[in-house]
């Protein structure tokens, strides 16, 4: 996963919590569920039950080891802890967002723990 801060890329260490296949798996389980389509479009999140994500995976979000790996990030100063969460560039534009307000989203390190 990469993001930028100030202009320059990073590379976010990650545990990998989902399937290969994630972007199929969700289209299907869309189309079969209404409800779950519905959160989709507003939260851009599955709340309830996310198909993508692997048993092990459930786990690691559940207890929150999942964002152990980017205290790397932390110790090599791309990231602190408290902070902004990282983003994808691609989400910029999906959300047209202001380049202005882009600027100032990355001018911030992103964090681990968010506020």
């Amino acid at each position: 996963m990469f993001t930028r801060l100030n202009g320059k890329e990073i590379n976010l260490y990650k545990f990998k919590t989902m399937y290969e296949n994630n972007d199929k798996i969700l289209k299907e389980f869309l189309e079969k569920n209404s409800q779950a389509k519905e959160e989709w479009q507003k939260y851009r999140k599955l709340k309830t039950y996310d198909p993508r994500v692997t048993p092990i995976g459930r786990f690691l979000r559940k207890t929150s080891l999942d964002e152990l790996p980017q205290f790397i990030n932390v110790l090599k100063g791309d990231m602190s802890v408290v902070g902004p969460r990282p983003y994808i560039m691609s989400e910029f534009e999906e959300y047209n967002i202001p380049k202005e307000i882009v600027n100032k989203l990355l001018s911030v390190k992103p964090g681990v723990t968010e506020l």
